[in-house]
């Protein structure tokens, strides 16, 4: 990996920019190969690199908005962490 500290900040928005479409497109076929998966109800596929197993479960979630209003906002902030965010977002610029 290349040393980034010697990149100006403009050709970091850059590197960054490009990364993130690349990583959209891929995001974008990985996403089409699980649904096809799903749609063939392929339990488990083994390719010469690598193996693929489907695996279904359920998941249970908290209702925040529910818990707020039977336990109230006080309440609801006093069982909640709290914890410091950074967020980077790009965007294309006009060419």
């Amino acid at each position: 990996m290349t040393n980034l500290h010697n990149h100006s900040p403009e050709m970091l928005a850059d590197e960054l920019g490009q990364l993130s479409a690349q990583i959209k497109d891929l995001q974008a076929r990985e996403k089409a190969i699980k649904a096809e998966l799903k749609a063939r109800k392929i339990k488990a596929a083994h390719g010469r690199h690598f193996a693929v197993t489907v695996a279904e479960s359920i998941r249970q979630s908290l209702d925040s908005k529910a818990v707020r209003e039977t336990m109230g906002q006080d309440w609801f902030d006093d069982h909640s962490k709290l914890s410091e965010v950074v967020t980077i977002r790009t965007t294309a610029l006009a060419a």
